[in-house]
């Protein structure tokens, strides 16, 4: 059987799930990149004072635009950039506004570094003792600390760049307390190069920095209120272009991102001799003049991947620090659950299994025909979703997917209990599984729960053999009792 070729669309607002490249076009043919002048976002300087552009064939033209501008100077098709270094942070709220505008398709290409040096500045005069303060306080309660801490800020006039991981960081603090931060502070929304004079000026009682704005401000008294760290945020950045960009030239995409892990390589091995060209940069276009030790300071703020295989370690390894699945918040809001047709799911996993029902969640679900490390490990994946189509279905076409991957397993006569271990395998080792994950966007709560079954052991009326058996029942009883409860 022929497999179904059709682009399918996720219901998730992650634009670059399907970016799928082929060809190139001529190496002459100029690349506009985008850049901002900051410390890490800068580096694609060191690679031009190295002439490694030429060297692969490449006619680049560095375009500066502000940070915050990087996603919407893709939209423009071509006439602003053609490539940039960005977020997948603002990426993610912002791609689906644009695209569903027409803005050209942009999708985020590869990653390249971790980038944890967004943070909220107050001044030292302000009275507010910094979040690092309270978890040292409260070692063993982390949610105590935070709720302290943000209750100091309450009121005060915050300025933040809207969607972006600064204004994450406030919802993130007022959310562990308890309390929507919309209403407990006056919000404004400003970027990040207005903010600085802003704050400065006195306008501002708390204001989102990166380590730029930081740097300045710690120079006039400011003080750190909250920082990534503290509550253990990070912001992945790397290539973002458009996904017809990347259809014509993947060629180049691939050329500046060996470019890049090459250049960052020569920098970190001797920052104190080979940063002149950044800070020279550094010095025409961003809004605060470094030193070298102020630089080097700076770089610390990121994590530098030097190579293709370490990226690949950290970001697409299931056990790598950065591992795709938990990028930004919808990483965190991704569940993901086996489909099978019966109550019984993946053994290996635990001995309770939950159906929820389809009404709750088919809307923001998609469903890929195996398990995702399994898929990427077989396809040799290098890029994020850089794999082969026809393998990803929405929730409404699940079934295609099914008889595309289980049409030579078919048996005339087949019953459903045939159809059903056909579809999900499990013997309780993770390594045997064979089923097709379902990503979910958002949670669910109990409602959405249409069954609860245990394992044959748990439900068995045999007696049990010994503690540890007894246990497992008596929870399973307690367990399946409390739903009923919650259900009626």
């Amino acid at each position: 059987m022929v497999r179904n070729k059709t682009l399918v669309v996720s219901t998730v607002s992650i634009v670059f799930v399907l970016c799928m490249t082929a060809g190139c076009a001529s190496q002459s043919q100029q690349i506009r990149y985008g850049i901002s002048p900051y410390q890490d976002t800068a580096m694609p300087v060191v690679a031009q004072s190295m002439d490694l552009y030429r060297k692969n064939g490449l006619n680049v033209e560095l375009v500066n635009v502000a940070w915050e501008d990087i996603i919407p100077s893709l939209a423009s098709h071509g006439r602003t950039i053609d490539v940039g270094i960005g977020s997948i942070n603002l990426l993610l709220p912002r791609a689906e506004n644009i695209n569903a505008q027409g803005g050209g398709d942009v999708i985020f290409y590869y990653p390249l570094y971790v980038f944890k040096g967004a943070a909220l500045m107050v001044s030292k005069e302000s009275g507010v003792r910094p979040l690092s303060e309270f978890l040292a306080k409260y070692p063993n309660d982390r949610n105590r600390a935070i709720k302290e801490a943000v209750q100091q800020i309450v009121g005060m006039t915050v300025g933040v760049p809207q969607g972006t991981p600064y204004e994450e960081m406030l919802m993130y603090a007022f959310k562990t307390a308890g309390e929507d931060y919309r209403k407990e502070v006056k919000l404004t929304y400003v970027n990040l190069q207005d903010a600085l004079p802003a704050f400065l000026g006195g306008h501002l009682q708390v204001s989102g920095a990166g380590v730029t704005q930081r740097t300045e401000a710690q120079r006039h008294g400011a003080r750190v209120f909250m920082q990534m760290e503290d509550i253990n945020f990070a912001e992945i950045i790397g290539l973002v272009t458009t996904q017809h960009y990347a259809a014509a030239h993947s060629s180049e995409l691939d050329k500046l991102e060996r470019i890049w892990f090459e250049s960052v390589d020569y920098l970190m091995n001797d920052v104190d001799h080979r940063a002149a060209p950044v800070l020279s940069y550094l010095a025409k276009t961003a809004s605060t003049k470094y030193s070298l030790d102020e630089y080097k300071q700076a770089l610390g703020f990121q994590l530098f991947p030097r190579s293709e295989q370490e990226a690949r370690q950290l970001f697409l390894d299931p056990a790598g620090r950065f591992y795709w699945k938990t990028w930004g918040p919808a990483g965190e809001e991704i569940v993901t659950a086996a489909l099978c047709l019966s109550s019984i799911g993946l053994k290996s996993y635990g001995e309770v299994y939950l159906t929820l029902s389809e009404r709750f969640f088919a809307y923001r679900s998609v469903v890929l025909e195996e398990n995702s490390y399994d898929f990427v490990t077989r396809h040799a994946i290098k890029k994020p979703f850089d794999g082969p189509r026809g393998y990803l279905a929405t929730w409404a076409d699940r079934h295609m997917l099914a008889v595309a991957k289980h049409a030579s397993d078919l048996t005339i006569g087949m019953n459903e209990a045939g159809f059903a271990a056909l579809v999900l395998k499990s013997d309780a080792m993770r390594e045997n599984d064979e089923f097709l994950e379902i990503a979910i966007y958002g949670g669910f709560n109990i409602k959405s729960v249409e069954s609860i079954a245990g394992d044959p052991k748990l439900t068995s009326v045999e007696e049990p053999k010994n503690e540890v058996e007894l246990l497992r029942k008596l929870r399973w009883r307690v367990l399946y009792q409390k739903w009923e409860q919650q259900k009626t």
